[in-house]
């Protein structure tokens, strides 16, 4: 935003002087004859890509534009927009395209990549996700100029602490916490941070299934399987020291452990993707604290790991019990969503 006059006092006096830039609105001054004028009142700044508007006509400006083009390229083979979009990941994924990203108004600067979920996460774990966008790579390019350079750092410390505020967390909270609350909210201000964020919009089918491409009309990022290769001891020959030994592909599958077999249905939606150590839900210890005191997380269908799950669970009922309590309330009421919860 740049101010399109400057000012200055003098004794009593306080002179104005600027460009003359006006908004040229049209608007009707007289609603019987149909007169309309063009608004002559000078825009006190001007912003971005040329955006300016005096203060009474400033609310009508069309300050950001979202292009709402769907229209498939002639060289795309797509059917539809979603397949073509979906393809572009695709082989902005294959190829690893790295993008270059650059904040002139926080002077940093930042990578960002495409990866692929694997498949298993999505038939164990029930996680649906296909991509997630990787930011790393952060740096701080500061302009040359001094006075840039001082308004560049104090909007980003300005960012970091709306982003720990919006966390709750105090200025003497551990750096685990912060980095927890940065990767939450996708903030980068560390170099050697690595934040991932799934992409909503593109999801499997199915949870705790395997994905199948036959099911879907644009490619997915699907994981084969490797082959680990076996040396039968009866077909080795007698002189080892001279005749390399041959590696034979054992054509049985692998035994596939089903680890939440003995754990109960209505558990394994609600399993968190991240390991969980002993001390309950709300009292579970940070990454320090785990490196120092060596802890290990709950191994699965224990004791300990059972009682966790049946914490969150329990904790899911309340929810779904709340929402359809406001539900309830809302529709007695006759009110919107918006207004029930406030």
């Amino acid at each position: 935003m740049t101010k399109t006059f400057f000012n200055f006092s003098y004794k009593k006096y306080r002179f104005y002087f600027g460009i003359y830039l006006p908004y040229n609105h049209c608007h009707i001054v007289d609603p019987i004859s149909n007169t309309i004028t063009a608004c002559l009142i000078p825009a006190p700044f001007t912003m971005s890509l040329h955006h300016h508007a005096c203060i009474i006509h400033h609310k009508q400006l069309t300050l950001y534009f979202i292009s709402k083009d769907k229209n498939i390229p002639a060289v795309s083979n797509s059917n539809t927009f979603k397949d073509f979009h979906a393809t572009r990941l695709y082989n902005r994924w294959a190829k690893k395209k790295i993008r270059n990203n650059f904040s002139n108004r926080l002077g940093i600067s930042f990578t960002t990549t495409y990866r692929a979920f694997n498949s298993n996460v999505v038939a164990k774990k029930g996680l649906d996700y296909i991509y997630g966008k990787v930011y790393r790579d952060f740096s701080r390019t500061p302009s040359s100029s001094p006075k840039v350079r001082k308004r560049q750092e104090k909007r980003f410390e300005a960012s970091i602490r709306h982003t720990f505020r919006n966390a709750n967390l105090c200025a003497d909270t551990p750096m685990e916490d912060k980095l927890r609350a940065a990767q939450h909210h996708v903030l980068l201000f560390q170099e050697n941070q690595i934040i991932t964020k799934p992409i909503k919009h593109f999801r499997y089918k199915k949870k705790f299934v395997a994905p199948l491409q036959g099911y879907y009309t644009f490619p997915l990022p699907l994981f084969k399987a490797k082959c680990t290769p076996v040396v039968v001891p009866s077909d080795l020959p007698q002189n080892i020291s001279s005749v390399a030994s041959p590696t034979i592909v054992d054509p049985t599958p692998p035994v596939i452990v089903d680890i939440f077999e003995n754990i109960p249905a209505h558990y394994v939606p609600l399993i968190p993707e991240e390991r969980f150590y002993d001390g309950g839900v709300h009292n579970q210890p940070s990454r320090s604290q785990i490196r120092k005191h060596k802890l290990k997380p709950l191994k699965v269908g224990s004791e300990a790991w059972l009682a966790h799950m049946e914490e969150i669970h329990n904790i899911h009922l309340k929810n779904l019990q709340h929402e359809l309590d406001l539900k309830a309330a809302i529709s007695q009421c006759d009110t919107t969503d918006e207004k029930g919860t406030y």
